[in-house]
Order: C-alpha cells, then sequence, then structure tokens
C-alpha cells in the first residue's frame, strides 16, 4: 500500500480508531493509551470463562430438570418460585422522559463485565471510598463501618487500586459460581437471619455533607419490611404456594416487597430473554453509584468479601439507601432505582468535596455494568441517557477543574476511564457551532495539558517519575479534539525568537523531551563513581537507556496522534521549521551552545522523529518518489512569517557538487513549481519527515559527536599529564614534591568529573534509538543514487550536510560501538560510499570525499572486540564482493590519493596524510585478491597513476625524515634529563617546557612511524604488480633516491634511530622498517633501469653502505622479519648496482664537460630529451615531468603550465646527441 497524505496518518474525517491499516503498518488503535497490549491473553481468558459459564448454566438446567421430575410437593414449587420470580416492574414508557432526553452520542461504548455478576461489584475500593463523603468522617464503633454521604455504612476496610480487566472477569466468573450455588441449594446464603442482631444505620443531611453521622433508628415500615423479609426466608422450607401464584401476588402488590438478596444479584429475564425495562434502569444507576435498597445485599457481599478482595481488592459492598427505600415504601412504589432519582445524586455529589475523582469512579462502573449481550434499542437508550447526564453534569466543574484532572491522572494513571474523555467530547459536541470543538471542553484541556507541562518541569532528569506525566498527555492526545488543542498551543507563531534558546522556552513539547544523560550532573557523579568497575557503570548505562527509551516511546506516540489530525498537522511542521532554523549555529565550527536548544533534548526529538520515519526507510522503491529534491532549497512561495519554506530556506548552504551561483542558474533554468520531473508534492508526510528529520540529525547528532570527541582529546591529554605528574615524583623532594601532590589531586578529580560527563554523553549517544539512524542514511543513500541515475543537476544542488551525516556518524559509530548489524540497510550505503568516493564528477569536495573514505578505511580495520571484529569482516566482504566495487573502488582510490593534495582548508596537510594512511590500509586489505590485482594493474596505466606514484613516494620520505628528526630530538631530551644535578637547578618552568616537548615529540615520532609503515606496504604492493611505472623516467630518480636514504638510515648502527631509549614505546621498529626497505628493493631484481637510478643516487648510495645493509640483514636482530630468500634476492641486486656502478663512474669521467646549453638549468645534467617551455627556456622532459608532479606551473614564469604545452626541441636534442656519440667515440 502507497503512504499517502490520508493514509499515513489516518485521517480523523472517518471513524476514529476503526481498526485499518494507517499507512505505518498499524491499525489506530495501536497508539491508544489504554488499550490492551496483551489481547491474545484478554481473548483467552475470555472464551476461558464462557466456557466455564456455559458449563455452569448446563448444570443448573439438568439440576432443574431433576428438580421438577423428583418433587411433586406444592412446598417445592413454592420454593422455586420464590428464588426466580421477578419484581413487580413499570412500564418502559414510565422509566424514560422523552422530553428530558439528553443529546445523544453517535458511537457505541466498549461493554465490559457481566450482567449477572459486575452490577454490584465496583471496579475499587478507592471508587466507593471516594463516592462515599467527605473524608473526615468518623467509624462507628458498634457496627466496624463508616457512613458514606447517603447516610449508609460501608465497609471500613482500607480502599484499594483497581483491578485489571481480566482480574474483574476471574472475580465475575467466582461470584457467579456463588449465585449458583445460592440458587441450586434451594435456601438463602445471605448471613442474614431472625436471630442475627440488627445493624444500626447511620445517615447524613446529604451526598456531600462533611459532618460526622448520626446514627438513627429504623422506621416501623423498615421494621416490617424486614421483619416480612425474615419470615420468608424462615418458612422457605415449610410453605408451599405455586410458582404462578407467587408471581400474580407479587404483580398485583401495591406496596412491593423487599426482595432477597438472590433477587439483587441473580435477577432472570423473562421468557423472551430480556430483562424488565425498569429492573434493567434501576441495576444501571445501582451499579453507576454503587448503591443497594437491600440491606441484605450489603451483608451478603461483606460475608464473601475476603473471598473476593483474594482476585479484587476494591470489591466492598454496596452502600444502602434507607432513606431511598423508606421513601419508597411510603409512597407504595416498587424498590426500584429510577432516571428521575439520578440527577439529586450527581447534584449532591458535585457539591461534594473534590467531586471530579467520584465522577470518573462513576462513569467507570456505568461502563462495566453495560451487559455483554446486545442491548434493545430501548435499554441502549437508557444507558446512553445516563451516561450523558453523568457526563453534563461532570462537564460543569471540568472549566476550572483541568489542573486538578492533570494532577488526578498523574498522581493515579488508571483513575480515568479508558474512553472517557471521547465521550465527554461526543457529549459536548451537540453544543458546538460549525463543527468547531466545545469551548468549554477546550479550556478545559488547555488548562490540563499546561498543568503537565508544569509537572514536568519539574521532573527533567531520567532519574525523575516522568513517565505518568506522559502518559497522561499521551492520553490526552488519542482523543481528535484534544490534540488539536495541543496544536494550536505547540508554541507562538507570529512571535519573532532572537534564537532557539528562547523557542525552547515558548515551546510546549520542549519540557517533554528534556530528561537525557547529556546535561544531568547527577548521572554524571554517579558514572564516574563507578567508572573503576566497568559493569557497574555498563549497569548504569542499561537503566539510563532503558528510561530514555520508554521516554522515545511514550513521546513518539504523542507525536504520532498529533499527526494524524491532518488538517493541524502543518502547525507541528511549522515549529520544526523555526526549531531548524533557530538551531543553525551548532552546526559551526566554534558554536555557541548557549543559545540553541540542549544537546540532550535534541537528541531526543531526533530519536522520536526517527522512529515516525521508520516505515517508509525500510521501503525505498516505494517512498523515493515522494522526495522533493527542491524542497530546501526553492526561493519561498510567500513571504509570511509562518512559511515553513521560508523558515528553513537553505539556499546559502553549500552543494554537493554546485557553488551558490552554479545553484542559483540552475533553478533559474528550471521552473521548479511547474516542470513535470520535478513537480512533487511538498506536503507528504514522507516527504516531510524526510527532510526535517536528515536536517535536525545534522544539527543533533553531529554536534553531540563533536563534543564526544573534544571531551575523548581532554581526556587523553589530562591523562598524559598525570602520567607526567607521577614520574616527576620520582626525582622532586621537599616542597617541589607537595605542590606536585596537591597538583596531582586537583587534576586526579578533573580527570573524574570529564570522565563522567564523557560516559553520559555516550549513553545517550551511542543508544539504539540514535544508532537506528543507519536506516535513515540508507534511505539517503538510494535517493541520492537514484538522483545521480536521473537528474544529475538535482544531485548537484542537494545540500551537503546530507553526504556529511553519512560520513561523521559511521565512522563514530563504527569505531566505538557495534549496534550497527542491519546488513540490508548497509549494502545501500556501501554502494554510495564504492560509486562516490572518487568521483570528481558527482562530489566536487575532496574532504568530504575523504570522510566517505574512512567509513571504508574502518571497515577494513581489524578489531580488538570479537563483536566488533566481526562487525567489521561483515562490513569487509561486503565491500570485497560488492560488483561495483570491482569496477571502480581501485581507480577511486587512486583518484582520491591525488586530489586530496589541497582540499583548501586550514587543516588539509594533516587531512592529507590521515587520507593516504587509509588508502594504503585499504589496497592492504584487497591486495591478495587476483579481481582487485587485476584491477591495480590496469589503473597504474592511466596517467593519474604517475602523480599518485609521486606523492606516494614524497609522502614516505617525509614521514620517515619527520620521524627520524623527532627522535633526534627525544635523544637530546633523554640527555639532558640523564644529568639529573643540572635537571635538579633548572627552574620549574624550564623543566616543564621540556617536558612538554618530550611528549609533543613522542607523538610525532609515533605518527610519523605509523605513517612510514603504511606508505611503505603501499609501495611495495605496488611495486610488485606494476614495478615498470616506477622506473619512467619522472618518477625513478626521486624513488630510488628516497629508498636509498631509508636504507642507509635503518642500517647504519650510528644512526639517531638506534640511540634512543625504550623504541617500543614509539611504536617504531627499526627491524621492521628495514624488512620493508628490502622487500621495495627485491621487487626490482633483474631491472637495469632501477638498478641504474639507484646507483645515479650521489647522496645516499655507496656499495659500502649497501654491504652493511647485507650484514645487518643477517645478524639475529632481523631473523624475525626477514626470510632467506630475500636476502639472497637483495644479494643479487648488489651485483647489479656493482655494475652499474662502473658504467655510471665512465660516464661520469666521459661527459664531465659538456657545453652549458646541454645542461639541464635546473639540476645541471646533461639533457636526454630537451623542451621548450612556454617561457623560451630548455630543460630536460624528465626534469619538468617530476616537477610539474608536484607544482604545476613553470618554474621560471610560475605561469600555470600543463604537460600539453611543452613543444620538443629537437634540434638541441640532435646536437647534444652527436656530441655524446663523438665524445664517447674518443
Amino acid at each position: 500500500m502507497e503512504i499517502t497524505e490520508e493514509s499515513l496518518y489516518e485521517d480523523d474525517s472517518g471513524p476514529y480508531g476503526r481498526e485499518e491499516d494507517d499507512g505505518f503498518g498499524r491499525p489506530p488503535s495501536w497508539g491508544s493509551a489504554h488499550a490492551d497490549e496483551n489481547a491474545a491473553d484478554e481473548h483467552s481468558m475470555l472464551m476461558g470463562i464462557g466456557v466455564s459459564l456455559a458449563l455452569l448454566l448446563l448444570l443448573v438446567f439438568f439440576y432443574l430438570r431433576q428438580t421438577r421430575n423428583a418433587s411433586s410437593s406444592t412446598t417445592a414449587r413454592q420454593v422455586h418460585s420464590n428464588a426466580s420470580s421477578p419484581i413487580t416492574t413499570s412500564s418502559s414508557s414510565s422509566a424514560l422522559d422523552p422530553s428530558g432526553r439528553m443529546p445523544g452520542m453517535g458511537h457505541r461504548l466498549g461493554s465490559r463485565g457481566s450482567n449477572l455478576t459486575r452490577r454490584h461489584i465496583p471496579t475499587s475500593a478507592a471508587a466507593s471510598s471516594s463516592f462515599s463523603g467527605s473524608e473526615d468522617t468518623t467509624t462507628e464503633q458498634n457496627s466496624g463501618s463508616a457512613p458514606d454521604a447517603l447516610g449508609s455504612p460501608v465497609s471500613s476496610t482500607t480502599p484499594s487500586s483497581a483491578s485489571s480487566s481480566d482480574a474483574a472477569r476471574v472475580r465475575a466468573a467466582r461470584l457467579a459460581r456463588l449465585a449458583l450455588r445460592t440458587t441450586t441449594n434451594g435456601v438463602d446464603s445471605s448471613p442474614s437471619s431472625p436471630s442475627s442482631p440488627t445493624t444500626t444505620t447511620t445517615t447524613t443531611s446529604s451526598m456531600g455533607s462533611d459532618k460526622s453521622p448520626v446514627a438513627v433508628k429504623k422506621t416501623d415500615t423498615e421494621k416490617k419490611v424486614l421483619s416480612s423479609s425474615e419470615k420468608k426466608n424462615t418458612t422457605v422450607h415449610s410453605s408451599s404456594s405455586s410458582s404462578s401464584d407467587s408471581r400474580s401476588s407479587s404483580s398485583s402488590s401495591s406496596v412491593a416487597v423487599a426482595p432477597s438478596s438472590s433477587e439483587f444479584t441473580t435477577v432472570k429475564p423473562d421468557s423472551a430473554g430480556k430483562v424488565p425495562l425498569d429492573r434493567f434502569t434501576h441495576e444501571l444507576i445501582a451499579a453507576m453509584f454503587h448503591l443497594t435498597l437491600d440491606p441484605k445485599q450489603c451483608e451478603v457481599n461483606a460475608r464473601y468479601q475476603n473471598r473476593v478482595a483474594t482476585y479484587s481488592p476494591g470489591a466492598l459492598a454496596p452502600t444502602f439507601c434507607a432513606e431511598k427505600r423508606s421513601e419508597l415504601e411510603d409512597a407504595g412504589l416498587p424498590l426500584l432505582f429510577r432516571i428521575e432519582d439520578v440527577d439529586l445524586f450527581l447534584l449532591e455529589l458535585l457539591e461534594s468535596p473534590d467531586p471530579i475523582p467520584k465522577l470518573l469512579h462513576c462513569f467507570e462502573r456505568l461502563e462495566r455494568a453495560r451487559p455483554l449481550r446486545a442491548l434493545s434499542v430501548e435499554e441502549r437508550e437508557i444507558a446512553d441517557r445516563l451516561q450523558r447526564t453523568l457526563l453534563s453534569f461532570t462537564s460543569i466543574r471540568l472549566e476550572t477543574s483541568g489542573p486538578a484532572f492533570a494532577d488526578l491522572m498523574v498522581a493515579q494513571p488508571d483513575a480515568v476511564p479508558p474512553n472517557f474523555l471521547s465521550s465527554l467530547v461526543a457529549c459536548l459536541s451537540q453544543d458546538a457551532q460549525d463543527d468547531q470543538p466545545n469551548e468549554l471542553f477546550t479550556e478545559f484541556v488547555k488548562s490540563a495539558v499546561f498543568r503537565l507541562r508544569q509537572l514536568m518541569l519539574q521532573r527533567q532528569t531520567l532519574a525523575s517519575t516522568f513517565l505518568p506525566v506522559l502518559t497522561a498527555l499521551r492520553v490526552f492526545v488519542e482523543v481528535p479534539e484534544a490534540a488539536d488543542v495541543v496544536l494550536d498551543n505547540l508554541f507562538v507563531p507570529n512571535v519573532t525568537y532572537p534564537n532557539a534558546l528562547m523557542l525552547e522556552r515558548g515551546s510546549f513539547l520542549c519540557p517533554f523531551l528534556a530528561p537525557s544523560c547529556v546535561e544531568d550532573a547527577q548521572i554524571a557523579r554517579n558514572l564516574a563513581a563507578h567508572v573503576s568497575s566497568a559493569s557497574a557503570v555498563n549497569s548504569q548505562q542499561r537503566v539510563l537507556r532503558m528510561q530514555s527509551d520508554q521516554l522515545i516511546r511514550t513521546v513518539h506516540l504523542i507525536v504520532f496522534q498529533l499527526l494524524r489530525r491532518t488538517h493541524k498537522r502543518e502547525q507541528f511542521f511549522l515549529w520544526l521549521a523555526h526549531v531548524i532554523r533557530l538551531n543553525k549555529p551548532r552546526t559551526q565550527t566554534y558554536a555557541d551552545f548557549q543559545t540553541t536548544f540542549r544537546s540532550g533534548m535534541y537528541l531526543n526529538l531526533f530519536a522520536v522523529l526517527l522512529r515516525l520515519c521508520e516505515p517508509f526507510l525500510h521501503k525505498h522503491t516505494t517512498y523515493l518518489r515522494q522526495i522533493d529534491a527542491f524542497f530546501t532549497i526553492r526561493p519561498p512561495r510567500s513571504e509570511e512569517a509562518n512559511d515553513p519554506e521560508l523558515a528553513i530556506d537553505l539556499r546559502e548552504d553549500v552543494r554537493i557538487n554546485a557553488s551558490a551561483q552554479e545553484a542559483t542558474e540552475y533553478l533559474a533554468e528550471l521552473d521548479i513549481y511547474s516542470a513535470e520531473e520535478c513537480k512533487l508534492n511538498d506536503q507528504t508526510v514522507v516527504n516531510r519527515l524526510f527532510w526535517y528529520t536528515s536536517l535536525i540529525f545534522h544539527q543533533s547528532v553531529l554536534p553531540a559527536i563533536k563534543i564526544v570527541e573534544s571531551q575523548a582529546r581532554s581526556l587523553a591529554q589530562l591523562r598524559t599529564r598525570l602520567k607526567d605528574l607521577q614520574r616527576s615524583l620520582l626525582i622532586l623532594e621537599g616542597a617541589a614534591r607537595q605542590q606536585r601532590t596537591r597538583e596531582l589531586d586537583t587534576m586526579t578529580k578533573q580527570e573524574s568529573v570529564l570522565t563522567g560527563r564523557y560516559i553520559a554523553v555516550m549513553t545517550d549517544l551511542v543508544s539504539e534509538p540514535i544508532s537506528n539512524a543507519v536506516h535513515l542514511l540508507a534511505f539517503t543513500a538510494s535517493y541520492l543514487l537514484d538522483l545521480a541515475d536521473t537528474k544529475p543537476k538535482a544531485f548537484f544542488v542537494q545540500p551537503e550536510v546530507l553526504v556529511t551525516n553519512f560520513a561523521e556518524f559511521l565512522v563514530f559509530m563504527l569505531a566505538r560501538t557495534s549496534l550497527l548489524r542491519e546488513v540490508a540497510s548497509l549494502e545501500h550505503i556501501i554502494t554510495f560510499l564504492v560509486r562516490f568516493v572518487g568521483d570528481a564528477k558527482f562530489v566536487r569536495n575532496p574532504y568530504l570525499r575523504s570522510q566517505l573514505l574512512s567509513i571504508l578505511y574502518i571497515a577494513c580495520q581489524d578489531r580488538q572486540s570479537p563483536v566488533r571484529r566481526g562487525q567489521s569482516e561483515n562490513l569487509l566482504y561486503m565491500i570485497h564482493d560488492h560488483p561495483y566495487a570491482k569496477q571502480q573502488l581501485i581507480p577511486s582510490l587512486f583518484q582520491l590519493f591525488a586530489d586530496i593534495e589541497t582540499t583548501g582548508r586550514h587543516a588539509q596537510f594533516h587531512e592529507k596524510f590521515r587520507t593516504r594512511v587509509e588508502i594504503a590500509g585499504i589496497l592492504e586489505k584487497l591486495k591478495l585478491d587476483p579481481v582487485y590485482q587485476v584491477a591495480i594493474v590496469e589503473a597504474a596505466a592511466a596517467p593519474i597513476f604517475v602523480k599518485v606514484a609521486n606523492f606516494l613516494v614524497n609522502d614516505t620520505n617525509f614521514a620517515f625524515d619527520s620521524c627520524i628528526k623527532a627522535i633526534m630530538d627525544i635523544q637530546d631530551i633523554e640527555t639532558e634529563m640523564d644529568d639529573h644535578q643540572a635537571w635538579q637547578q633548572r627552574s620549574e618552568a624550564d623543566r616543564s617546557a621540556v617536558v612538554e616537548r618530550l611528549n609533543q615529540n613522542e607523538s610525532t615520532a609515533r605518527a610519523y612511524a605509523h605513517q612510514t609503515e603504511r606508505f611503505m606496504e603501499m609501495v611495495i604492493t605496488l611495486t610488485h604488480l606494476c614495478r615498470d611505472r616506477f622506473v619512467s623516467a619522472e618518477l625513478v630518480d626521486h624513488f630510488t633516491s628516497t629508498l636509498n636514504f631509508m636504507l642507509v638510515r635503518l642500517s647504519d648502527p650510528k644512526s639517531p634511530v638506534f640511540q634512543v631509549k625504550n623504541l617500543r614505546r614509539y611504536k617504531l621498529s627499526p627491524e621492521f622498517l628495514l624488512k620493508l626497505a628490502v622487500d621495495v628493493y627485491t621487487n626490482f631484481e633483474g631491472s637495469d633501469a632501477f638498478a641504474a637510478a639507484v646507483v645515479r643516487d650521489g647522496r645516499s648510495f655507496s656499495m659500502e653502505a649497501f654491504r652493511l645493509v647485507t650484514d645487518k640483514l643477517l645478524s639475529s636482530d632481523m631473523k624475525p622479519f626477514i626470510n632467506e630468500p630475500s636476502v639472497i634476492a637483495f644479494g643479487n641486486m648488489l651485483k647489479l648496482f656493482s655494475k652499474h656502478e662502473g658504467q655510471r663512474d665512465k660516464e661520469d669521467l666521459d661527459l664531465d664537460d659538456a657545453p652549458d646549453e646541454f645542461l639541464d638549468p635546473l639540476m645541471a645534467t646533461l639533457m636526454e630529451d630537451p623542451v621548450i617551455l612556454p617561457s623560451g627556456h630548455s630543460i630536460d622532459r624528465a626534469v619538468i615531468a617530476r616537477h610539474l608532479l608536484n607544482d604545476p606551473t613553470d618554474p621560471f614564469s610560475r605561469q600555470p603550465l600543463t604537460a600539453e604545452q611543452l613543444k620538443p626541441n629537437d634540434e638541441l636534442r640532435r646536437q647534444i646527441k652527436e656530441w655524446k656519440s663523438k665524445r664517447l667515440e674518443q
């Protein structure tokens, strides 16, 4: 099914909450706050109860049949008649007053409970006690019960919370069995008997009275009725009359006889299967207010109270209405509650203190009292009228009870029935004009939700009890009209906010997103206190992540309900647009986070939006066409202050492969409002969510990553400083030692605090909700690949942040977590990386491509953790077997190796070395595959390979030379520190400066030693597969001189490399580097061109030095690094070098006096192939070619110069050739 604006979030013009797909693969009721998450269990429970009741009814049927057959006496028939005869009822016309009918509701409420067992059973004891009047009533000493507001005794048992729906059904089944046991035994199971003492009743003047109750005596009429009832119970076995006589006598009596307790609990329907309407009305009212007109009903329930409490602790006896009974008896009316009584009860209830909880309990009891069977039209009308009456009276208090209602929802999450708010809206909707929400309800919701916001401001940490507040808000927004109120009050759109911090303070949703580990100092302290125990820290992190996940899931459901309001959802997107616009400073190099959203809250907002995107992120082909490529770059359609496109205008941002001018020109050529190929619906939810989530990802996650990396660097520096202080304590004494100890203590505390903050941020950042962003990146990759294939120009003008999101997030996650395990999602990302990592035609910025390369590099590295190692191996296999990688990866790597020479950034020098080291590392992993070996050979035939080889030689030479210089400086510092007497005489500042210089040189030596090893490994790979390219005229001399310099330095025992103490500390192994250099030489075994270039090096080459290298290779130190075939091959190369050395000496002697016009003006060597430059100078082709590899300018005029501009100087070449031949003949 395709997601559209209507199906993604179901439009509420239809029936709200119908069980249909909402476009996210979930039914609308999936987001209900009170939806039963264990529907299967509830269904199984209902089936079990149904089967049990069926069996009970079957047993009753057989018992009654047996009783009829076995009993022929009139006494038995009389007993049976008394147990089953109904009470005299009034007609249905008298039960309802059509003129007083209240507005109806348009939907059927879900009924729960049983008609036989649930009518007189309250949902909870709390409901009974809340209804029973003021809290300062006293307890009767003689009866052990406290009166309620109507003056009837109730049990003084402490109330407890309401039972669940399943527990209520179990309770219903057990009470049904009790009722059945009473009927089948043929006697009343009430504990009352003629000899039992009379219970003293109490009454109060009104339901709302808070005065102490006063005991009153029973009236004569009441005593007469009770006496009659007792006689009936005592003579049930001896008296005999027919069932029909008893029924006719009951119907003709002018004064209703008090029914027995069994008649109140097990009233049977008539022959048509229906309960009389007046009886049905009575039972609903009795259940609604938890009242009864039968005093024995209270006693029966009190007897079985302990048993019932086992399953439902709140199942207490109903309240006996003595005054109402006396009034009915005096009037000669049936002992039944009527519709007219409801208004009186509700009025008295409203006058009582804190009536809202009591009204809610009444509503819930009324809902539970509805029978499970299908109701007739008249019965449904009675039930609906009772509900509307209750809701109408409730609405009287709502306008001023919003905050109290919110407090109740937070304090007692189950206090509000599931469908109370929706029923209230339906009741009040009759008073609305033009389909507008009722003003009373709007004010009520507004005051309630802002009270929830105020409560949430007091719960801004993960350790606080924020979940009840979020759950309460979730209950509100599941009512469509309440969701509209929240959307209307998200923020004030017409106010100009100076910065994001002011928008955060004025936004409704921000406090609900605030709890986080990032800014919580207490969490940081707790984590720092247990940093010595990895298990303790991991345990705390798991707890914190669970709490954070609860927050994100609940807020997600809240926002989901808001977005379902199709006519109001624009308010939410408008708020997001302002959030993005005002938080743009977070992406700056030196961001000021004091005026932006807090990092933790912004991460939570991103996680919520990401969960909203999940349904379409896994279906790329279905929803890619709904993404508007020009959503963030088209000019605003209007100048209104609340235009979301104006709020997120990114036209000035950097594009993937287009300057601002080029992007403007392209948009001018293309009519982005009417062109058929670009006419996308930018109002769809998919399009909005994709762009807003991607931009917030760039503003929230990436700055958080920079914070973590900054903290990691600060921690590393602080720990290095701590090691230096600890080392200096060994040589300090007296006051200096005490001072250094105090500094050490201070820095140790700082290290602990910084460690706690670092772990706290990592707890939020390296979590499952944030790591799921890989799905968003995979969708983005598919989107960009599709644009590159179908609309290249549209791809060029896409914001660069889409690619930046890839690099920084995946590099961070792959290096620090094992959460990225979704192979299907990573496949799209790897396709994107391999295709664009070296393609300058699509991604112009080489630094941006180097960031993509870092992802491939990390995927190719060995991991210390087995889990992470397995993850990296999976990625490596995916890259290794990718069809596009086999064709384009090697050329892309060579292209990027050359392009990264200049990035235009201030840190381009260090970025260049980092990128080239990563390329060398990737080649090291791929070199053993024959497919990639062929790809390397083919790529080496391209002209750019000479440039790549030249840069590789330059970097190798620079890295090795820098490492040697750093080691020499380290040697000098160690010499100074070895003279302890002179060292102690130097000032503290001098010693600190020297130690700082030592640390810096050690870091430099380690870095350059690692780079040298990587570059040498790449040289070995390339020279093994394509050595002929390294002996070209423009490259071979520079290449061999670098190798000679390295070889001599690594074999000379007097070299500084062998004079420094503890070389392993700098991760430098001279023996390993020597082995790498020898491998390069042996790759050219038998190459005369290479040998001739080696011996031409006048700076480092000498046969004596190379013989020392041979001796070094045969030493015991080299045995772990080199094998015998390599030593033999290097010996063969020495013979070749000796041969070419003799030829070199002869040529130098014969050509020593060449004319100046035959010599190269730069190198002063005899030219072999002279060419003419645009400046008019003649120069050797090999010399100028080598110069152009490093500097594309004329060495004499400094004008741009390319190889195509060189003109052969044939005449000069002929003269040089003739002079050389004559010279050699002489």
